[in-house]
Order: C-alpha cells, then sequence, then structure tokens
C-alpha cells in the first residue's frame, strides 16, 4: 500500500470514529488534521473538504462489493450486503445519512443506483426507451432505494431490511406491477 493510501486511510479511520463521537456536522478539517496529526497541506493534497473523505469512504470501502452484484439475478443481493454493512457499521453510516450535498454518502448511494440500475434496463432489452425516459427511470428508482435506506436509518437500523428488499426485487422484476394489474380485473 502506498504512503498516500495510508495516509488516506487515517484520515477516513479518524473521520469516522469522530462522526460517531460528535456527528458529522460540528466536525471540522481543522479538528480532524489535529486528531490525525497531519499538516493541513497534507489534508488539503489528499481531499478537499470533509465531504470529499465520507465520498472516498464510500468509493474504498463500500462500491467495490456492490460492484459485484451488477446484474438483474444478484442485485438486490447487493442491496442486502450494504444493508448488513450499514447495520453493522450504524454509529457512522446513521449520521451519514442525514448529510446532504455534494459528495455526500446518499448522493454518492444514489449515483451508485442510478447508474446500476441505468446498466440493468439496458441489459434487459429496454433500448426501446428513449435515453431521457431511460435516465428518469433510474433516477426515479435510486432515489427510492435510496429514501427507504435513509427512513430505515432514521429509525435506527434495527429492523431486518429484507421484506423491503424483496418488495423491491418483486417491483423491478415486474411481478408486483403484475400482481397489481391481476388484481385490479373484474372477476
Amino acid at each position: 500500500m502506498s504512503a498516500s493510501e495510508i495516509t488516506k486511510r487515517h484520515i477516513a479511520t479518524t473521520l469516522k470514529e469522530m462522526v460517531r463521537q460528535q456527528g458529522f456536522s460540528s466536525l471540522s478539517v481543522g479538528e480532524l488534521i489535529r486528531r490525525c496529526d497531519i499538516s493541513r497541506n497534507t489534508f488539503y493534497y489528499h481531499f478537499r473538504d470533509k465531504y470529499e473523505v465520507v465520498s472516498w469512504i464510500f468509493y474504498d470501502e463500500i462500491r467495490p462489493f456492490l460492484a459485484q452484484f451488477d446484474r438483474l439475478e444478484n442485485w438486490t443481493a447487493g442491496l442486502s450486503e450494504l444493508c448488513l454493512y450499514l447495520q453493522a457499521n450504524r454509529e457512522f453510516y446513521i449520521p451519514m445519512l442525514e448529510v446532504e450535498g455534494q459528495n455526500s454518502f446518499c448522493e454518492c448511494l444514489t449515483q451508485f443506483y442510478q447508474d446500476l440500475i441505468y446498466a440493468l434496463l439496458l441489459k434487459q432489452g429496454a433500448h426501446a426507451l428513449q435515453e431521457r425516459q431511460m435516465q428518469t427511470v433510474s433516477r426515479f428508482i435510486a432515489a427510492g432505494i435510496v429514501s427507504e435506506i435513509r427512513r430505515w436509518g432514521h429509525r435506527g437500523m434495527k429492523s431486518d431490511p429484507a421484506p423491503a428488499i424483496q418488495m423491491l426485487r418483486e417491483l423491478f422484476s415486474g411481478q408486483l406491477l403484475n400482481e397489481l394489474q391481476r388484481m385490479d380485473q373484474p372477476q
């Protein structure tokens, strides 16, 4: 591992500890560099701000294991794994789900799921949809997924996420929509 990688991991680990202790909004870069025992220049060599550290954590820790769940048959297994990971690290991720804006955890997660859903639509032969329609559908589904994760976070991540993930699987596969259409038909 390079010296740069070691420094980034040290900063990220320290930020995570500080978020667990005091939350994210009150955390300052000055406090972070003091706790890391690094110079301000060292911090800014690696990151623009504390939000970019959060983005780096997402791309370093979470995205690699989510990337293996990129097919229609297994994307919800990835969502399950993500929820288990978030649950195991809830002291950090619950406060991070409250943060909004550029490089926030929710923004990174939304972009990941938007890209994933878009790719799944392409793989499923949604070529009949216009580009704009595929972008809209991808954004809509990604926003829904992240909204449910945030709601679950607001409740302390105590409940089992499996029922909600199963509903998403059924919705995305068309099974739920087919069932609703069948129920809507006169008997």
